[in-house]
């Protein structure tokens, strides 16, 4: 019985070691702007996402630094326009710049496609290496979609509260 036991234990630490190494080696890519900090979830991590985006996407692609630095400077003029979609804009206007942020590419309809998951305060790093789905808190998650040819955002949606 004491063999039984010293297998199970050695099995547990190995599972246990395999993995936290999945998620070091996530192939995230951080990046940071003026104002913002991200990641860029890898091609490998964005098709997990696939039904979360929507049924018919299936095509990925790996954003560049320039991309997610395009989309950042639109949007506060976005935001702006679409204030009406905010619970606490003033607030959200004050940390902007707090919020961490995902980004996700996709093919939808042969044109590339950002997908930003947006959320206030994440209590540690895992967002970084995990994706982040929070069903309530308010305007402290938000996410959208930026049209990279167009320059067009859309999509965009804001969690409501408790």
């Amino acid at each position: 019985m004491k063999n039984y036991s010293w297998r199970v234990f050695c099995w547990l630490g190995l599972l246990a070691v395999l993995s936290s190494c999945t998620l070091m080696n996530s192939g995230n890519q951080a990046v940071r702007g003026s104002g913002y900090e991200g990641v860029i979830l890898s091609v490998e991590n964005a098709q997990e996402l696939g039904p979360l985006l929507g049924n018919d996407i299936n095509e990925f692609w790996l954003p560049t630094e320039q991309d997610v630095a395009a989309l950042e400077a639109a949007l506060p003029d976005y935001l702006t326009a679409n204030d009406e979609m905010f619970e606490n804009l003033p607030v959200l206007w004050e940390r902007l710049s707090k919020y961490k942020r995902q980004y996700v590419g996709y093919l939808e309809n042969g044109q590339r496609v950002i997908y930003v998951n947006y959320f206030y305060n994440p209590p540690d790093n895992n967002w970084k290496k995990e994706f982040i789905l929070v069903m309530d808190g308010g305007d402290s998650y938000f996410n959208l979609r930026f049209q990279v040819e167009t320059g067009q955002f859309y999509g965009l949606e804001v969690n409501r509260g408790v």
